[in-house]
């Protein structure tokens, strides 16, 4: 008997077990975010040769990708290739996974560069944020408390409060941080 799943079923089962959100998979595939949204959630289906381009992207075949069940575990293990790189000026981000709106958290590697001070900012809703320095050392603002952390410190508040992160010293900053729910 023939597996009834749909394509855009399979498809969004791969896309996510492979950690990538629709707009990474139509980046590395060249065909548009709304395609593969259309796809997904079976508004449209795909030409064969369509389809073909957008599996490129992953090590499978046509065959293994009918073979596919919806709900296979996400994917587990990531390279520092795999990782997102997002750079907002002096600051880069390594996301891990896949950090679109559907997720419950991201988590990533940040870097600040010397010098950096990413002004105060807050997130719209409630959200957890919390980090542990591995390198240099950054003073952090959180509402009225202030205090520079220095490798193996860490902090942990809700993202709505006015915060700052700013570099001290001549070194830069790297930490390891998660944010629940996603805020970018």
């Amino acid at each position: 008997m023939q597996n009834e799943t749909s394509v855009g079923e399979r498809l969004r089962s791969v896309r996510k077990a492979y950690g990538f959100s629709q707009r990474r998979l139509a980046k590395l595939s060249g065909v548009s975010n709304a395609a593969i949204s259309l796809i997904e959630m079976d508004k449209t289906n795909p030409s064969l040769g369509l389809l073909l381009r957008i599996l490129r992207v992953f090590p499978m075949t046509i065959s293994e990708f009918w073979d596919v069940e919806p709900g296979i575990s996400e994917r587990a293990f990531f390279t520092r290739q795999d990782l997102t790189k997002v750079s907002t000026g002096p600051v880069t981000y390594w996301q891990v996974g896949d950090a679109s709106k559907d997720s419950a958290f991201i988590f990533q590697q940040e870097r600040y560069t010397a010098g950096t001070d990413a002004g105060e900012t807050q997130t719209p809703e409630d959200s957890e944020m919390a980090g542990i320095i591995l390198e240099g050392k950054i003073e952090i603002s959180v509402g009225d408390q202030r205090r520079v952390l220095h490798p193996g410190d860490a902090y942990r508040f809700n993202g709505k409060i006015p915060h700052r992160f700013r570099v001290m010293g001549k070194s830069d900053v790297v930490m390891v941080s998660c944010t629940v729910p996603p805020s970018f």
